[in-house]
């Protein structure tokens, strides 16, 4: 008989038929229409009748009453069959929403399973995007890093090759001066126009350097018309007495300074001085 009752929410928890309420407040524009209570009682009673188990238990006991009797069946025997029918079609009834409601509780789950899903796979892209525009940038990047590289060769080649020019007019200038020279330089000189001509191909302009530079070592030479700081006298740009001359040549034999003192001091002055 409990398969009768209709269950509640919950699988398993009788329905309690309705009975008579305290009465509900009602608005106070609606005027009362029956007795107090008798609205909700009414009301109750209609809802309890027309759940789904009570119709379905109902309609399985007339089906089992208007069935003929089994041999040796009594009438109370077949109103107990009836009602056992009708409790099963009430459990079947209360199966079945239970089954619908689980269909329907993994279908929800399903649905926010489905949108997260959708909202990962566009976290997913999102991070494909970002990826994308970063492996565009480094693309860009390295292409921009490899045009300046470029323009750096182009530029260092362009500086070699300014460099070997003006390398090669220095060195012409620089033989230009050699084969020029009718006289001979004071020991040294020439070393020193070495040092200088090295100096010059390290410089934007080299010739300019050079020739800067080249007056200096006249000057301290005495290459072309000035005397030597070394051997020239306080004014007079005469060359020095040959006695100190002597003592320069003694203290430094060698043979360009011998060669020098020759061409000062006559042949063979340098030999003398030496005892050689």
């Amino acid at each position: 008989m409990e398969s009768l009752i209709p269950q509640g929410p919950n699988v398993g928890t009788p329905f309690v038929p309705p009975t008579a309420q305290p009465t509900q407040p009602v608005q106070a524009a609606a005027a009362p229409t029956a007795a107090p209570g008798a609205g909700n009682l009414v009301q109750s009673w209609t809802e309890y009748l027309q759940s789904p188990q009570i119709r379905s238990a109902m309609m399985q006991f007339g089906v089992s009453m208007l069935q003929p009797r089994a041999a040796g069946q009594t009438m109370l025997g077949q109103i107990g069959q009836s009602f056992a029918d009708a409790g099963g079609a009430a459990q079947r009834v209360s199966e079945f929403q239970r089954l619908d409601r689980k269909d329907q509780r993994e279908q929800k789950r399903l649905d926010q399973a489905t949108e997260a899903d959708t909202a990962r796979l566009g976290l997913d892209q999102q991070r494909v995007d970002i990826a994308k525009r970063s492996e565009d940038r480094e693309v860009a990047r390295d292409a921009a890093a490899a045009k300046q590289q470029e323009i750096e060769n182009d530029l260092a080649k362009e500086k070699l090759k300014l460099q070997a020019q003006s390398q090669a007019a220095l060195n012409g200038y620089y033989q230009g001066i050699i084969g020029s020279k009718k006289t001979v330089n004071p020991p040294g000189y020439d070393d020193a126009l070495d040092v200088i001509k090295s100096a010059a191909a390290l410089e934007d302009d080299p010739i300019a350097y050079f020739i800067q530079e080249k007056a200096k070592v006249d000057a301290q030479f005495g290459v072309g018309g000035t005397a030597p700081q070394t051997a020239a006298g306080p004014s007079s740009g005469t060359p020095m007495p040959q006695d100190k001359a002597a003592e320069i040549l003694k203290a430094q034999p060698t043979p360009e300074n011998r060669k020098y003192f020759d061409e000062v001091y006559g042949a063979g002055a340098a030999a003398k001085v030496l005892g050689k």
